[in-house]
Formats: structure tokens, C-alpha cells, sequence
């Protein structure tokens, strides 16, 4: 399937940018169509595939996860004929609700084809449809609900959770001062996002000291629950 090659080149010829995950494209095919690009995109070195049947929608992440080759599903969210209420997007929105039920962090992915003024194609939200979607999504979940939903790109938690499941994290306590030593793993080339976070249970106040490699961001000057290592 030349489709798959030629767009990862075209791209990379005008954008300068080379692609590391594949979205199995929508529309109309034969049955399984699915399938041969899963296929050629994993074969040409894509990490993974989004398509429409696969392993998921929704992963555990408290322990390692099994990204190697990963052909994943995920949930198709689209309008209906109803324009006069949100009933199809309520039955959505209660899909997540017992998503987020779990008593493990997961991941879970949604998706639509696109967002406008009508249903394109039957396969896309409308606009009022996807502006009640996320707003009862950020009130419920987000910063000013239960703060319970961390919401990013399929490729930015992949690479996320890749890296968390391969560094090596070592500390030595000297007195009041811990050195905290983190080993890396050989990085793939295409990887967009390079960010850590160390989870700190304790009451004490402390300050922060690192070198000019990387780049920490914390929730506190003196007292932390979290701090973000963003690699340079």
C-alpha cells in the first residue's frame, strides 16, 4: 500500500516533520480494510496504530503497559440525526462517567472524524454537540471539576507513558540534601515529547536544584506533591 509511504514522505518533504503514529483513515471500504494499513504502517515503522478494532480502548497504567506494535481501538464519538437535545452526546458522556469509576488510572481514547456546521459525512460532531461534550467534560472533570481527566494527544500519552515505563530513578540522601539521579533510555528519534514527573509524598518544604540540561517546572515553591522534568 503506497498510500501509507507516500504520505509520510510528502510530509516530511514539506513539513519537515516525520510522522511516529498512524490514524487508520475513515470513510468508505471494503470489510477489513482496517487491516493492510495496520499492516504497512507498523512494517514502515509507524509505533503505533489508531484504528478501529485492536486492543482497548481503555488501558491500564498503574504498571507497565505493552506498547510494542500497539494497534489500538477506539471509542467513535459522533452526532446523531437529533439536533433538538444532547441525548447522543449524554450517552457518551456516560461511557466515561464509569471510565472514570475505575479505581486504577487508565487510559482511554475517543475520537471523531471532524468537527463544523453539519454531521460530514455521518462520520464528524456538530458544533453545539462538540462544544457540550467538552464543556460538561472540563466542568466535571477538568481543573474546576473533580480534576480527575488529564486530556492530550493519543501521541503525547504514548510517548508519556513509553518513557515513565523505561527511566531508572535512583536517590541518595546526604544529610537534608537528596540527589535524584534519573537514567534514560535510548530516546527514539521521532519522539515529540520528552516530560517526567516524580510524584513527592512528604510534609517537609524543600527548594530545587538541577542543571541547565532540562528544565523543571513544580506545583509549589516550598511544598510539593509534583514535580514536571521537561527533558531539553
Amino acid at each position: 500500500m503506497t498510500e501509507v509511504t507516500e504520505n509520510t514522505t510528502s510530509i516530511k518533504q514539506n513539513l519537515d516533520f516525520t510522522m511516529s503514529h498512524f490514524v487508520v483513515p475513515g470513510g468508505e471500504g471494503d470489510p477489513d480494510y482496517h487491516l493492510e494499513y495496520e499492516k504497512e504502517a507498523l512494517a514502515n515503522g509507524f509505533l503505533s496504530v489508531a484504528s478501529y478494532k485492536g486492543t482497548g480502548p481503555v488501558y491500564k497504567v498503574n504498571s507497565k503497559v505493552d506498547l510494542d506494535k500497539m494497534i489500538s481501538a477506539r471509542t467513535f464519538v459522533l452526532s446523531s440525526k437529533d439536533t433538538t437535545s444532547f441525548k447522543t452526546m449524554n450517552r457518551y458522556l456516560k461511557n466515561i462517567d464509569s471510565i472514570v469509576k475505575h479505581p486504577e488510572p487508565v487510559w482511554f481514547n475517543d475520537f471523531t472524524h471532524g468537527t463544523g456546521n453539519g454531521n460530514l459525512w455521518n462520520l464528524s460532531m456538530r458544533f453545539p454537540d462538540f462544544k457540550y461534550y467538552m464543556i460538561t467534560l472540563a466542568d466535571k472533570y477538568g481543573a474546576k471539576g473533580n480534576d480527575s481527566i488529564w486530556m492530550a494527544p493519543w501521541q503525547e500519552v504514548y510517548e508519556y507513558i513509553w518513557l515513565r515505563d523505561r527511566i531508572k530513578v535512583d536517590y541518595k540522601q546526604k544529610n537534608k540534601e537528596i540527589e535524584v539521579t534519573i537514567e534514560l533510555p535510548e530516546i527514539p528519534q521521532n519522539f515529540r515529547y520528552q516530560d517526567v514527573s516524580l510524584n513527592i509524598e512528604t510534609s517537609s518544604k524543600f527548594e530545587i536544584e538541577s542543571s541547565k540540561d532540562l528544565k523543571i517546572k513544580d506545583d509549589g515553591k516550598t511544598t510539593h506533591k509534583q514535580i514536571f522534568i521537561q527533558l531539553k
